[in-house]
């Protein structure tokens, strides 16, 4: 049986219950032990630990002794430090491990050139990277390894666990998704953990040291560009302490860099936000025009400030607009009438008289009404901020992999009300549910990818309407549509995109109300289950597994909400008003 050193006993291990109860942990480490002779391909592994001045000894103890308690033992850990202290020497020689060692000391070089000098003195096929005072699952190299016996893999990634600084208690859990060339272009999602062929890390020449304090997002670009078949592992087998945010800084010339060497047409900027933003150039969309179709029932002062705020979005792309009126009152639509008055570009203003269906009055408009080859699709309710956000839309509109192009919505005082979607499992529905991200620090500001879209502003080309089959208004009429489209637009092998600097203000719910869609549910499972399964297991996003967060903020914020709404749903409105409430937000963000 493994005995477990005193530094890890207390780890709060993701997936074995109570932190303190080691036993099944130390019995399946045994197991796994008997099976490494069952593994056809058993690679050895070079472990790469650099250590900073910051790291304690209890700290590099602990990523040691996860070292020692690998099921697979067919690795060497190597140790890199400009300056060893006598506390980390001390660390090093109680494992009592010759696999463990210095690999380069008493050097004042870059750790980017530490870290390719150390490769060079390592004898393993594969390559392990990760951070001083981080731990591994005693699993993490076993499962490394039988994810490399077809040998499909040259880089490999996994779910990681943020710790308190006491290595006593979980605080995040970060679930990373299958790879996302252009969720790398705007950040690194990949992080510090990740496992690489050591050929293929040698073909692209290592770390650059100019690349310096992105090295490892720079490596992973050059990866790509190489052919690098990169796999996520969507278990949580890396554990580390709270990471420094890394200034934006010289990122951009980086991601510029990489572009250029691939020949995508693309500018890439930092955002005031201080996140990423590639821009593909415009010159391509020369022909191209939008059509946006705003649908509207009375209110016609939302219609008119949706307009007014619409104007200043086009840019250079043109845009026509087609107002879909369902059985205003007469009054209401004279107001709109005469709003239409006041704008230079076309707008055609159209009445459908049939009861109100999304899906079926959106087709309607599309097939028999608008003209341009890009759709955008916008609620009346949805007030942009800034200009020219249609061209931004249409730059990644141009690329055929491109299924929906959304942005992020805000309430009307300023908390956020949509920042991509999520799914969690359903409690006593037995369905997996889908619902906004409302968490602001859950990558609502980073453009990324995304499983799904709302309608609410939407983009899409004409052709990706056609191939998706236009929506659904049988299944989902009202409801889950946004959702079943871009279900349909990953099934044709297209990506969602979500643009996380572009925003609008949004009256949620102030036209429908807020409804219970379970039947909606039930066929958006019965009909996409490979996807809902992806999106659960492997989407983007903090304490996805669990779902119940683990803050009192996000207890608040989500977790209490979402838990209520799952098993008493006529306890929605109360959550919906909440959301509304200024104190309410003001007490979950202060936490």
């Amino acid at each position: 049986m493994s005995v477990f050193p005193r530094s890890l006993r207390h780890f709060p291990w993701a997936t074995f219950g109570r932190p303190e109860d080691v036993s099944d942990l130390a019995e399946k480490i045994e197991d796994q032990k008997r099976s490494v002779r069952l593994l056809e391909f058993q690679p050895r592994f070079t472990v790469l630990l650099p250590v900073s001045h910051g790291t304690t000894g209890h700290q590099l103890g602990q990523s040691l002794a996860s070292l020692r308690l690998q099921s697979y033992a067919k690795f060497e850990v190597l140790l890199v430090a400009e300056n060893p202290t006598k506390v980390w020497t001390k660390e090093l020689k109680a494992q009592k491990d010759p696999r463990f060692h210095w690999a380069l000391s008493g050097t004042s070089r870059l750790a980017c050139t530490q870290l390719n000098e150390a490769v060079h003195k390592g004898s393993g096929e594969y390559l392990v990277f990760m951070e001083a005072g981080s731990v591994l699952a005693p699993s993490a190299l076993f499962e490394w390894a039988r994810q490399l016996q077809a040998k499909r893999a040259d880089v490999l990634y996994c779910h990681e666990v943020q710790v308190d600084e006491s290595g006593r208690r979980a605080e995040n859990f970060l679930s990373k998704p299958e790879f996302s060339w252009f969720d790398l272009l705007h950040f690194n999602y990949i992080g510090g953990n990740f496992v690489v062929s050591r050929a293929l890390f040698e073909k692209v020449g290592g770390f650059h040291g100019e690349a310096h304090p992105h090295a490892d997002h720079d490596l992973l670009l050059r990866l790509h560009e190489a052919k690098a078949r990169f796999v996520s592992v969507s278990g949580f087998l890396y554990y580390h302490r709270a990471r420094p945010k890394l200034a934006i800084g010289t990122l951009p010339p980086l991601v510029q860099a990489h572009l250029d060497r691939i020949g995508f047409p693309a500018l890439a900027e930092s955002h005031k936000l201080k996140t990423m933003v590639i821009k593909p150039h415009l010159a391509p969309l020369k022909n191209s025009s939008f059509s946006v179709i705003i649908c509207f029932k009375n209110n016609a002062k939302w219609t008119a400030r949706c307009l007014e705020s619409l104007s200043r979005q086009i840019g250079a792309v043109r845009a026509e607009v087609i107002l879909v009126n369902n059985q205003s009152r007469p009054e209401e639509f004279e107001l709109i009438r005469k709003e239409t008055e006041r704008y230079a570009f076309p707008i055609k203003l159209v009445d459908y008289p049939h009861r109100f269906n999304y899906a079926a009055m959106h087709n309607w408009a599309i097939e028999e009404h608008a003209e341009g080859d890009l759709i955008f699709l916008l609620n009346n309710d949805v007030f942009f901020d800034g200009k020219y956000a249609l061209d931004d839309f249409a730059r990644w509109l141009q690329f055929d992999w491109v299924g929906t192009v959304g942005c992020r919505l805000n309430f009307p005082d300023g908390s956020l009300q949509y920042g991509g979607m999520e799914a969690s499992y359903g409690g006593f529905n037995r369905l997996v549910r889908i619902r906004h991200i409302t968490d602001p620090e859950n990558f609502t500001l980073e453009t990324k990818e995304v499983f799904a879209g709302t309608f609410a502003a939407c983009a899409f080309a004409r052709a990706t309407f056609k191939v998706a089959g236009g929506m659904d208004p049988f299944d989902f009429y009202n409801n889950f549509g946004d959702v079943a489209f871009n279900f349909e637009c990953l099934r044709q092998g297209k990506r969602n995109l979500y643009l996380g600097h572009l925003c609008a203000e949004h009256l949620e719910s102030a036209t429908q109300g807020v409804r219970y869609n379970y039947w909606n549910e039930c066929r958006l499972e019965e009909e996409y289950p490979e996807i809902l399964q992806r999106m659960i297991r492997s989407d983007l996003g903090y304490n996805r597994i669990p779902r119940l967060p683990l803050t009192v903020k996000g207890l608040l914020g989500s977790g209490l909400p979402a838990t209520l709404a799952e098993n008493l749903p006529w306890l929605s409105p109360l959550k919906n008003s909440l959301k509304r409430s200024r104190l309410f937000n003001r007490l979950i963000h202060s936490h």
